[in-house]
C-alpha cells in the first residue's frame, strides 16, 4: 500500500493517582509488543528491539525477527541480530502508548516506523476479546532520494509450546482468495493441561495473515536459519518444509513473509501490515466444562475472524478506533497529571488490558 504525502479501567488509573505527552526516550523495564492475554504476552526487555529476541512475560523466548533491505544492503531491526551476525538498522525512537507501541529506525536515508497495535478497548467486551494484534511497517525516504526496499518478517513456534522439545505442525490456511495466511500449533494439543505459575500455552493455534499487495508478497514455512539466510543473500525463499510433526527446537520452523516495496520515493511512502492472531480454542475449564473464547460468539472460527479483520478496510477502521480511544484516554490522563503520569499509566493500561 502506498501512503501519500472504560469506566473501571479509568477508575484504576485514577486510584494509582500519580500527559501533556510521553516522557521523551522513556524505556520501560520491558516493552509490550503483542499483549492480549496472559498466554499471548510478548515483550522486549532490551534497550533496542534488535538486541535480542522478544520473550513471553515469564522470560521464555518467543522469537520474532525483522529485516530490511535498502538498495541491496540488509539490516536487522528486530530479533537477536548479534547472534545472527547482521548489521542493525539504528533505532531512533520508542514510544509506549496504552494500546500501541511504536518504534522508529533509520538507515541509509530510509526511515522505518513499526507499530504494534492491540485493540484492548475495555469499554467494548467484543473488541477487548479479539485475539489479535497488528504489526504495521511504514517505510519513508528521508534524504530526498528514491530507495529500493524489501522487508522480512518471521516468527518461530515457541509461542505454541511450553517446552521447545514439544512437537509442532504448520499449514497454510484459507481466509479468502485475496489473502495469505499461515498457522502453527502444538501437535499434541494439551488443552488446559497445566497448572501453576510461569506456564505457557501449549494448545491452540497461532496465525499470521496478509491481505494486501499480494503480488509483491512472498511467504514460506521453513527453517528460520534457511529463510533468514536466503533473505540476507537476496535469494529466493526456500520451499515449504513438510517434515512434520517435529520438535519446535528441531531446525526452528518459522512462518515467514517477505515484502517487495519496490522504489520508495520522498513523495510516496510504502506500508505493509501483518495480522498476528492466536486461537486458544479453550480459555478455561469451569466446573468441569471447557469454555471457548468470548469472541467465538460472533466468529465461530479463527479463519472467519482473520478473514474479516485482516482486510485493509477493517484493520484501518479498527486501528483508527483504537487511536481515537487512546487519544481520549491520554487527554483524560493529561488533565490529571504530567508527562510522567501519562507515561506510567500508558504502560499500566497495556499490562492490565492484556491480563484478561
Amino acid at each position: 500500500r502506498r501512503v501519500h504525502g472504560d469506566s473501571s479501567m479509568l477508575y484504576l488509573l485514577g486510584v494509582l493517582g500519580l500527559v501533556g505527552g510521553l516522557v521523551p526516550d522513556f524505556r520501560p523495564p520491558s516493552v509490550p509488543l503483542i499483549v492480549f492475554s496472559p498466554y499471548i504476552s510478548i515483550w522486549s526487555s532490551n534497550d533496542h528491539l534488535y538486541d535480542n529476541y522478544p520473550t513471553h512475560w515469564s522470560g521464555a523466548v518467543t522469537a520474532l525477527t525483522g529485516f530490511i533491505r535498502i538498495d541491496g544492503s540488509t539490516f536487522c531491526w528486530m530479533g537477536s541480530c548479534g547472534v545472527l551476525n547482521m548489521l542493525t538498522m539504528k533505532q531512533t525512537s520508542l514510544r509506549v502508548f496504552p494500546l500501541e507501541t511504536s518504534y522508529t529506525f533509520e538507515q541509509n536515508g530510509v526511515q522505518l516506523v513499526v507499530n504494534f497495535t492491540t485493540p484492548g478497548i475495555v469499554d467494548d467486551l467484543t473488541v477487548l476479546s479479539l485475539p489479535l494484534s497488528y504489526i504495521t511497517m511504514q517505510v519513508n525516504s528521508i534524504d530526498g532520494k528514491t530507495h529500493n526496499v524489501q522487508l522480512y518478517y518471521d516468527n518461530t513456534a515457541e509461542i505454541a509450546v511450553s517446552d521447545v522439545k514439544e512437537y509442532v505442525t504448520w499449514h497454510q490456511v484459507d481466509v479468502g482468495s485475496d489473502a495469505i495466511a499461515m498457522k502453527l500449533g502444538n501437535a499434541a494439543q494439551h488443552v488446559v493441561g497445566q497448572s501453576g505459575d510461569y506456564i505457557r500455552i501449549n494448545w491452540g493455534y497461532q496465525y499470521v495473515a496478509v491481505h494486501d499487495n499480494l503480488d509483491t508478497t512472498n511467504f514460506t514455512m521453513a527453517s528460520s536459519q534457511d529463510t533468514r539466510q536466503s533473505f540476507s543473500m537476496n535469494s529466493s525463499l526456500p520451499p515449504i518444509d513438510t517434515r512434520m510433526p517435529r520438535a519446535c527446537e528441531d531446525d526452528w520452523i518459522a512462518l515467514v513473509f517477505t515484502f517487495d516495496l519496490g522504489n520508495v520515493s520522498p513523495s510516496a511512502s510504502a506500508q505493509r501490515r501483518i495480522t498476528f492472531a492466536y486461537d486458544e480454542t479453550v480459555v478455561i475449564e469451569y466446573f468441569g466444562q471447557l469454555q471457548t473464547p468470548y469472541w467465538k460468539q460472533l466468529y465461530p472460527t479463527a479463519e472467519q475472524l482473520i478473514s474479516k479483520f485482516s482486510l485493509p478496510s477493517e484493520s484501518d477502521a479498527l486501528i483508527a478506533r483504537v487511536q481515537k480511544y487512546q487519544n481520549q484516554l491520554l487527554a483524560k490522563l493529561s488533565a490529571v497529571g504530567g508527562d510522567q503520569f501519562v507515561t506510567l499509566l500508558s504502560l499500566v493500561y497495556r499490562q492490565t488490558s492484556g491480563a484478561v
